[in-house]
């Protein structure tokens, strides 16, 4: 089995292939299809299987066949900010030959600073929740244009009031949860 039966853009292929990851297991194979079929989808899975990489190539490839690259498209929230980073990273080292550009939130600067680069309209953000839910409520902003919100490991979320809040900020009634 092999990434190609994904209809992968080449730019997302040669990502794979910088990141020695030649096939996917059967829960990515799995989760990309649920995900590509536009479903809100729970998955009860552990980290070790990196589940991640089903709805992040799903993600990924879309945005790299798109023409549109400006305003943010998806928000992955994240159980804490090592986990934030390790999704950034792998949305940096697949989606680096599609130019494709995320903003990891982690609180490591300020939050004027941080709603700056949400602002600016990353296509993807990573954050925690409360985090991001703290920047929203400093800017007042609203998402219209994000199809997807993710929550990774949901499981290990300690409050979801944060994400309550994230989603009544996404006002495109299309949105995909994952």
């Amino acid at each position: 089995m092999s990434f190609h039966q994904f209809r992968l853009s080449s730019d997302i292929l040669k990502g794979l292939k910088d990141v020695q990851i030649e096939s996917p297991s059967a829960l990515q194979k799995k989760i990309f299809n649920e995900v590509e079929s536009g479903s809100d989808l729970v998955i009860n899975t552990t980290s070790s299987e990196k589940p991640e990489l089903g709805y992040l190539l799903s993600l990924l490839n879309a945005i790299s066949k798109s023409e549109r690259r400006q305003g943010t498209r998806a928000i992955i929230l994240a159980s804490d900010t090592e986990r934030a980073k390790e999704i950034d990273e792998w949305i940096w080292a697949i989606g680096y030959h599609a130019g494709i550009e995320s903003a990891c939130l982690t609180g490591e600067k300020e939050i004027k600073d941080e709603l700056a680069t949400i602002s600016a309209g990353p296509v993807i953000i990573i954050s925690t929740p409360k985090r991001l839910a703290d920047i929203l409520e400093t800017g007042r902003m609203v998402f219209r244009e994000v199809e997807e919100l993710i929550v990774d490991q949901a499981d290990k979320v300690e409050d979801f009031l944060p994400v309550d809040v994230i989603s009544q900020r996404i006002i495109n009634k299309k949105c995909q949860k994952i």
